[in-house]
């Protein structure tokens, strides 16, 4: 399975399919990129090579407001 995301505005497209004007890449099992998306275990899966990005990796980091936050698990808030 492949989607890609486009910026565009104010909004985000999700489409199906890689594109190939794509800045930038994350490829992986998915259950290695909901961990991503999740931010469960991040940087392992990249150092594991469970995960692999391609393209500016700069770019990428734009996407962390995106990535859901972390549950706290002390139940302070």
């Amino acid at each position: 399975m492949a989607a890609g995301l486009r910026f565009d505005g104010g909004s985000v497209v999700v489409t199906s399919g890689p594109s190939a004007k794509a800045r930038a890449r994350v490829v992986g099992a998915m259950p290695a990129l909901l961990d991503v998306v999740l931010r469960r275990n991040l940087v392992r899966s990249f150092l594991t090579g469970r995960i692999r990005i391609g393209g500016d990796p700069f770019f990428l980091l734009r996407l962390l407001p995106f990535i859901a936050e972390p549950k706290n698990a002390g139940g302070a808030s």
